[in-house]
């Protein structure tokens, strides 16, 4: 019955608890009032991409709970070589840079697994492969990567990874800004009766989705020294900066106890003539009371951050800047059962790596410092989930031309302070070709140009318009590039649901497509206290406007006009308004919400029930239900479903 229906979903607070409401913790989707809805969804013909910042721990998360699922996998569905994409040649060549990194949205370095160019022509045999009934999809890194999982493999689809994408136009608009031209497609449009010539067009875009090593180099250069500032003023006690950080997630807070604690400790054990007046409260787990009990004077904080800056690599070696890199290794007959080996693997990887970080740690330290440096580094590496691999894979390969980035993460700053350490440096960032996305308790750099969004348009067949002939790149390489539509047959979009807790921020990819429509599971009390917050500055912008003053940001710059804030309600950032997009729909909950509406629109739908769609699996399929249907039962869904409905104030957009 849903054969052609799409659900693209961002995971964290839609599908399944977030690490802060989940205590820290990554918890599977089984866990999830979600699953079920979930399950039966793929069971009637479904299909699901599911759209995060999250790394491969989607896999144990997602993946293996849903694998039996899988339509691949059932008894009378066609089942799929995954050797058939033609991606047998794992390798990540070097690439010719042709001109000056970061100048461009585009650059000439794709990751390419051939040792050419190869996978940008027409012939790509992956390209016209559609998906079957039943997928699952998981894009992954906020849209860098995109990988296809069957019953028995999950694989990299590495079209999408090195296609011509059409740029963001928030990207667009910022090197514009920093009077950066972007590169642009000349494209050859045609009629649509009858194929002929009427002109050309041009559009801004961005070749591949990663970043390469110089860029990210660079990148991490410019984060060390900002982190450092922050760390700096944490140490301080800067009344500002502390205040902001009593609001991390209690994950973060016990991170920065941890790496504050530790710092007390060897300046202490350097310096035991000048042991704290108060008492370093060893047990405590209160963030807020460890910072009272913290040394804050000059000399203490100067020796703390002489030590930093003489290690300028643990903070990634730790995980608290974390290179992300886009695995390409194809995981063929996958399973939980046969993880035991990896897992024996990663335990000692992991081993290695906190007998290295320690020796980082002990540099210049006398070595009866040697189990609390061991401790710390065992602590932070487990608390945070370091992976072994990402760190082994910096240190093995050197090249600047490799393109294989997909995210670079700073964790434990608070949303807060995100103007504060960051937005000065926004052009900066773009001129390097990198993208920024604050997050609650961190800050996403992913490629510029390349967002949630991207997979969207992947997915949608608009990254290369289908009725015009193939494009020719203007400013990519020192010759033009010629290819064809790429990725998968178009689904059909009045089958496409979209869904997400962040519309403002990071969810805002999803909600751009105004033929695609969107449920927001946001939390109703962050909801409004944002639609609070945008009346009370456009009334206070407008009211100074009036009397002929000019607004102020609280550090004494100018404040967007009246006007520009106007301008800004539509786009991502902490003023967004979601009310005024037609194709938003609110229901609220996160996950909770989510499984109430999918339940009500399957019910709807008159979709069977997970336990007889398995019996029915291996039967012929119901009649596929028609965009006119869906999108009616879609609209009943979200009166019944939404947390506004419960409060007798639902308004429903579509």
């Amino acid at each position: 019955m849903l054969s052609g229906c799409w659900l693209l979903s961002d995971l964290d607070g839609t599908l399944i608890s977030t690490p802060h409401k989940a205590q820290g913790k990554y918890p599977s989707i089984t866990q999830s009032p979600c699953f079920d809805p979930i399950r039966r969804w793929l069971m009637n013909g479904g299909s699901v991409c599911i759209i995060t910042t999250a790394d491969l721990r989607t896999l144990s998360q997602v993946y293996f709970p849903l694998q039996p699922y899988l339509a691949q996998g059932r008894v009378g569905s066609p089942q799929q070589d995954p050797q058939k994409s033609g991606n047998s040649n794992r390798n990540i060549p070097k690439t010719n840079n042709s001109h000056a990194l970061g100048t461009t949205l585009s650059s000439t370095e794709a990751y390419q697994p051939g040792k050419n160019v190869s996978s940008l022509s027409n012939e790509n045999t992956e390209a016209s492969e559609p998906f079957g009934k039943g997928s699952l999809l998981l894009s992954l890194y906020s849209g860098a990567a995109l990988y296809r999982c069957t019953s028995n493999s999950v694989e990299l689809l590495t079209d999408y990874v090195n296609s011509i994408h059409f740029a963001t136009p928030e990207s667009t608009d910022m090197l514009k800004s920093c009077k950066t031209l972007p590169v642009q497609v000349q494209i050859e449009n045609k009629s649509s009766s009858d194929n002929k010539n009427v002109g050309f067009g041009t559009a801004n875009c961005v070749q591949g989705t990663c970043i390469n090593r110089g860029v990210s180099k660079k990148l991490l250069s410019y984060l060390t020294n900002l982190y450092e500032r922050f760390i700096f003023d944490l140490l301080s006690g800067e009344p500002v900066v502390v205040s902001a950080s009593l609001r991390l997630s209690r994950r973060y807070q016990m991170m920065w106890i941890m790496i504050l604690r530790y710092l007390d400790d060897i300046y202490q054990s350097v310096h035991p003539e000048r042991l704290a007046e108060k008492p370093i409260l060893e047990s405590s787990k209160d963030f807020a009371a460890y910072l009272s009990t913290m040394r804050c004077d000059a000399e203490a904080v100067l020796w703390k951050m002489r030590y930093l800056r003489s290690r300028p690599d643990l903070l990634i070696c730790l995980g608290v800047l974390r290179v992300e890199y886009i695995v390409d290794t194809a995981f063929s007959s996958v399973a939980p059962a046969s993880l035991g080996q990896c897992k024996l693997q990663e335990s000692k990887d992991q081993a290695l790596l906190i007998e290295s970080v320690k020796s980082l740690l002990l540099k210049d330290l006398p070595q009866d410092m040697n189990s609390r440096a061991e401790a710390f580094a065992s602590h932070m590496i487990h608390a945070l989930g370091v992976d072994p691999g990402c760190l082994r894979k910096r240190h093995q390969e050197t090249d600047s031309t490799l393109v294989d980035v997909a995210q670079v993460i700073v964790l434990g700053i608070p949303l807060g302070l995100f103007s504060r350490y960051f937005v000065k440096s926004i052009p900066e960032f773009a001129r390097i070709g990198v993208n920024i996305m604050p997050q609650p308790n961190s800050v996403v750099f992913s490629k510029l140009g390349i967002n949630k969004s991207t997979t969207v348009q992947y997915l949608l067949g608009e990254n290369v318009d289908r009725n015009r002939s193939f494009p020719k790149v203007v400013g990519v390489g020192s010759s033009p590039s010629h290819r064809g539509p790429c990725g998968p047959t178009p689904v059909c979009s009045a089958k496409i649901l979209a869904l997400g807790d962040n519309p403002h921020t990071t969810d805002h990819g999803l909600t751009v497509f105004r033929k695609v429509r969107f449920i927001s599971v946001e939390k109703m009390s962050q909801r409004e206290e944002r639609h609070q917050r945008i009346e009370r500055r456009l009334n206070r912008t407008r009211m100074l406007e009036r009397l002929g003053e000019k607004p102020r940001m609280p550090d004494g710059s100018t404040a967007p006009s009246f006007k520009e804030l106007v301008a800004s309600l539509t786009k991502c950032g902490p003023l967004m308004d979601d009310r005024l997009f037609p194709n938003i729909a609110y229901v609220g909950n996160e996950e909770d919400g989510t499984a109430i509406f999918l339940t009500t629109l399957m019910d709807e739908l008159n979709v069977p029930p997970f336990n007889i769609s398995t019996k029915l699996a291996c039967k012929a399929g119901a009649t596929p239900v028609d965009p006119e249907t869906f999108t009616e039962a879609l609209s009943k869904a979200v009166e019944l479903a939404s947390c506004e409905a419960q409060a007798g104030k639902t308004k429903s957009n579509l």
